[in-house]
């Protein structure tokens, strides 16, 4: 009997009805979009296993503006960094502890 509890309640909780994926604010980046993000993801994974100490900032960073214009936020960009800056990351996205 309780694993049948253990079993309908990890069934409802870690799952989700299809109405609330619908609702997540997705969009189909342009290929050239997506070519580009794509690109910038495998320059820093050759770069980081070259050297795991590698500054990769400025590419994350590119990735980050291209995300942000696709949904239109670009205004929301600056205050996430202001965010980040008070929390204890550096300027240009890369983590303090990272």
């Amino acid at each position: 009997r309780a694993a049948y509890f253990r079993k309908k309640l990890v069934n409802q909780s870690a799952t989700c009805g299809g109405g609330y994926i619908e609702e997540l604010p997705y969009r189909r980046p342009p290929d050239e979009l997506a070519a580009a993000v794509v690109g910038r993801v495998a320059r820093i994974v050759s770069a980081l296993q070259a050297e795991p100490d590698t500054d990769v900032s400025g590419l994350r960073a590119e990735i980050d503006d291209a995300i942000f214009d696709l949904f239109e936020i670009r205004t929301s960009r600056d205050e996430i960094r202001r965010f980040y800056e008070t929390v204890g990351r550096v300027e240009g996205g890369q983590a303090a502890s990272e």
